[in-house]
């Protein structure tokens, strides 16, 4: 019998820097058996012998021991070597060693079968040493790649930053763990979140925004913030040649975008813009946000486009000042804030969707504004809001409440073919100085609007009329569980009773 082999685990210390640690397990296999193939000779001579030791044994005893046989034509006791007495001998002699010889290869078998079964324990160990010391390399080699690059950008040197800036948009798209390339994605709108590098030679040279002096931009400095916003939208562009970053947030607040291009991109993570300005014009036609996105006190200076756009969860503007604004077809799938938005040109919300309540309270529009075609399927909010130019709900369809409460016109809104469910609240509205009477030329729609397969799937929204029917259906599926449950209280077994004196 060879001797048993075991494995130990040893737990190694943890190792990496500071921001990345992880913990290497080190699987070391111990083979403490020896090398038998060659005895196999000598073991099978020794299981030759020591069978026909066993018989031998078993025959004498048989002999020894069993009553003698008896002779049928003298009707005496036999010899115990006679023929009859040797057959009946040999007989149980061979039945006993095929018992033995049996249970032995029952033994040898179940032998080998632990002896596979602990080779391929020792295969499976080493293939996950294997496995263990290439993950560890492969760890090894992504953060010495992040400490170079992060090192890199923070040199004095522009084209340094640049290698740095481009060796980290790689690293993001080959490292498999989420948490480092979000770090990756961090280390990038960091430098964009960083103030402008830059200097104010005269005072002719600086620029002024609502009165405070800002710094002429240095121009090597300029091309690195360019080349991290290049990179930032080919990587969420949908036909980009880049491999995508997957579900990574990007966080840009306060940053400056020039001549943003984000149309068609998808954003699987968060996407924070707060205080974002928009230098330029901004273009976010076809895209998609798939988690929540802000933009609240945004600037944007030039003409915003977002036609099309789907924002599956919350969406909010507040407060985000828009040099002219396109929204027309846009889809809303969660609650959307545009609290406080001012509007220095015209605004369009024409064929926009909007599943979910919208506010606009204190909203200013300063140019036309057009919610021609407009769906909103929940409650809408325009108190205290200002129109400054030419307004039009033309064919818009309103499925809950609205509110124009302190609402100021300077002409008269339009509401041609528009459809209400539910009587607007006008309470304080002003049309040029005067009290409005209200919204006209309104039909009846239905509270229940069509659901849109992505953004609202499910609509669970029932009319006064369709309660007692909704009540009826769900007591009729109730009557097959009421039944199972009484014949079930019927056929159990009685629960056993134990007496206090018996407790």
């Amino acid at each position: 019998m060879c001797a048993a082999q075991r494995v130990r685990v040893d737990k190694l210390a943890e190792r990496g820097t500071e921001d990345f640690k992880r913990t290497a397990i080190l699987v070391t296999i111990t083979d403490t058996s020896k090398d038998d193939g060659r005895y196999l000779w000598l073991w099978i001579l020794l299981a030759v012998l020591g069978t026909m030791g066993v018989g031998a044994a078993i025959f004498f005893g048989f002999g020894l021991l069993l009553p003698p046989a008896t002779d049928p034509l003298t009707q005496e006791p036999a010899s115990v070597f006679s023929s009859a007495s040797v057959y009946d001998l040999s007989r149980s002699t061979l039945t006993a060693t095929g018992i033995l010889v049996g249970a032995g290869a029952a033994v040898i078998a179940y032998r080998n079968q632990r002896l596979k079964e602990s080779q391929h324990s020792i295969e499976r160990g080493r293939h996950s040493i294997e496995r263990s010391e290439r993950s560890l390399a492969l760890q090894r080699e992504y953060r010495t790649r992040y400490e170079v690059a992060a090192k890199q950008i923070g040199d004095n040197a522009a084209v340094v930053r640049l290698a740095g800036v481009f060796a980290l948009g790689q690293l993001a798209s080959d490292w498999p763990d989420r948490l480092a390339r979000q770090s990756c994605v961090d280390v990038l709108c960091a430098y964009l979140r960083i103030p402008v590098r830059g200097r104010v030679a005269t005072v002719a040279d600086a620029t002024f925004v609502e009165g405070t002096m800002v710094m002429v931009e240095d121009e090597p400095d300029k091309e690195v913030r360019m080349s991290i916003q290049r990179l930032i939208i080919n990587h969420f562009k949908r036909d980009g040649e880049d491999v995508h970053w997957g579900d990574v947030d990007i966080d840009l607040t306060g940053a400056t975008l020039v001549n943003a291009d984000f149309s068609g991109s998808i954003f699987p993570g968060r996407v924070k813009l707060d205080r974002v300005r928009f230098s330029g014009d901004a273009t976010f036609q076809g895209a998609k946000f798939n988690k929540q996105v802000s933009f609240d006190e945004a600037v944007f200076t030039r003409n915003s486009m977002f036609g099309s756009v789907t924002f599956l969860e919350g969406a909010s503007f507040r407060k985000v000042r828009f040099k002219g604004l396109n929204m027309a077809s846009a889809r809303f799938g969660a609650h959307s804030r545009f609290g406080g938005v001012e509007v220095d040109g015209g605004a369009s919300f024409s064929g926009t969707r909007f599943w979910k309540g919208v506010s606009f309270h204190n909203a200013k529009f300063n140019g036309r504004v057009t919610f021609v075609k407009t769906r909103f399927a929940d409650r809408v909010w325009f108190e205290n809001s200002r129109f400054h130019g030419r307004t039009s709900f033309a064919k818009a369809s309103f499925h809950s409440s609205v509110t124009f409460e302190l609402a100021e016109f300077e002409s008269a809104p339009v509401f041609k073919s528009a459809g209400q469910a539910l009587e607007p609240k006008i309470n304080g509205a002003t049309v040029a100085g005067d009290s409005w009477n209200g919204p006209a030329i309104l039909k009846a729609v239905d509270p229940r609007p069509e659901h849109d397969e992505e953004l609202n799937p499910i609509q669970v929204t029932t009319t006064p009329a369709d309660r007692p029917r909704v009540m009826r259906l769900k007591r009729l599926l109730l009557v097959p569980r009421n039944w199972a449950r009484s014949l079930w209280r019927r056929v159990r077994p009685a629960a056993p009773t134990v007496s206090k004196t018996a407790r």
